[in-house]
C-alpha cells in the first residue's frame, strides 16, 4: 500500500489496471483450449473469437479454405465458445452413429435466450437429454433404406422442375442467381419428403408453405 501511495497514482487506478489485466489474461486463456488440444484453426480475437470473420465472410464458404489450410479437423471460436469442424467421415460416423448417445445436446444458447417458442423448442435440434434421446429413437426408423427409396419420387419431381427452370433461365440474357434455384429445390424436396406437400417454390412464391418457410430461415447472419 505504501508503494502505491509513493507512486503518486491513486490505488483505485492500480486495482482497476489489475482487474483489466486479469480479465485480459482470462480471455487469452480461454482461447488456448483448442490449440492446447492440438486442434488448428484461424487465429481468434480475444472475447470475440472468430465472430468478426463469420460476420464478414459468412459461415459456409470459408470452410473450404479452412479445410485446405488446417486439414479435415479444425476449430473456431464463437466468442469464447470453442467449435470443432469435422470433415473426416470416420470421425463423423463415430459421433453420429456409434456414440451418438454421448453427443446428444446441441448448443444451449438459443434456449437460454428464449428464441424458440413452444412447440419449436421441442424439436430434435433443440431438445436435450432424455427428450432428445426419445425423439431420436422415434425418427431413426424413418431413414431406413426402404423408406428412403419411397422419397425418390418427390426428389425426382423437384429435380425435374429444377432442370426445366435452369434451361429456361439459360435462355435469358440477364444473369441468373443460381443459389435461389437450388434453395427452392431443397425446399420442394423437404416439402414432399417430410410433409407430403407437392409444391413448386421456384414458380409459386405465394404458396403459404413457401412464404412461411422463408420467414423461418432468414438470410442475414445476425438474424
Amino acid at each position: 500500500m505504501d508503494i502505491l501511495q509513493c507512486s503518486g497514482i491513486p490505488p483505485v487506478v492500480w486495482y482497476g489496471a489489475g482487474v483489466c489485466l486479469l480479465i485480459y489474461l482470462y480471455g487469452k486463456w480461454q482461447l488456448r483450449v483448442l490449440p492446447n488440444a492440438g486442434i488448428p484453426g484461424p487465429p481468434p480475437t480475444i472475447f470475440l473469437g472468430n465472430l468478426k470473420q463469420m460476420a464478414t465472410l459468412g459461415i459456409v464458404d470459408p470452410r473450404r479454405t479452412h479445410r485446405k489450410t488446417y486439414g479435415k479437423v479444425y476449430g473456431q471460436f464463437l466468442g469464447s465458445l470453442p467449435f470443432i469442424f469435422v470433415h473426416d467421415l470416420d470421425i463423423l460416423k463415430e459421433v453420429f452413429v456409434k456414440n451418438f448417445a454421448n453427443f446428444r445436446n446441441r448448443m444451449a444458447m438459443l434456449q437460454a435466450l428464449k428464441m424458440n417458442p413452444y412447440p419449436l423448442d421441442m424439436g430434435v435440434t433443440f431438445a436435450r437429454d432424455d427428450t432428445w434421446y426419445r425423439l431420436r429413437n422415434i425418427m431413426t426408423p424413418s431413414f431406413t433404406g426402404a423408406k428412403l427409396k419411397h422419397m425418390c419420387g418427390h426428389i425426382n419431381t423437384a429435380a425435374e422442375s429444377l432442370a426445366r427452370n435452369l434451361v429456361e433461365a439459360a435462355g435469358h440474357t440477364d444473369a441468373t442467381y443460381v443459389k435461389e434455384y437450388f434453395v427452392a429445390f431443397a425446399l420442394d424436396t423437404i416439402a414432399g419428403t417430410a410433409f407430403g406437400i407437392q409444391i413448386d417454390s421456384q414458380k409459386d412464391f405465394s404458396h403459404p408453405f413457401v412464404f412461411n418457410a422463408k420467414n423461418v430461415f432468414p438470410s442475414s447472419f445476425f438474424q
